[in-house]
């Protein structure tokens, strides 16, 4: 550390002004950097948070996709007038549908 401290006061004026641009450029790049990298660490928590969420929502729209077809396949076997009225919607022949009908 003396070293450079006596290399620093040999200089001359010149020689000094110029070290000191020099240090407050090495400094501004440190900070530059800095923000850099805080600001990629902030972007990339926000990338795995969005993908996060979408794969807990898409997991929630199976849940409700599966519990749909389970209370679609119970109308569909019961013969109820909510089952004809499915069959009524979804028949091609309305004809068909009278097996739905409660006896």
């Amino acid at each position: 550390m003396t070293k450079i401290i006596t290399w620093f006061t040999g200089l001359d004026i010149q020689g000094k002004i110029i070290m000191a641009f020099v240090a407050l450029g090495l400094i501004g790049i440190a900070i530059a950097t800095a923000f850099h990298v805080v600001d990629t660490l902030t972007e990339t928590a926000t990338e795995k948070g969005a993908v996060t969420e979408r794969a807990q929502a898409q997991g929630k729209a199976i849940g409700n996709v599966e519990s749909a077809n389970e209370a679609r396949a119970a109308v569909r076997d019961n013969r109820s007038r909510a089952a004809y009225d499915e069959c009524l919607r979804s028949a091609r022949n309305p004809a068909n549908c009278e097996r739905f009908l409660p006896q």
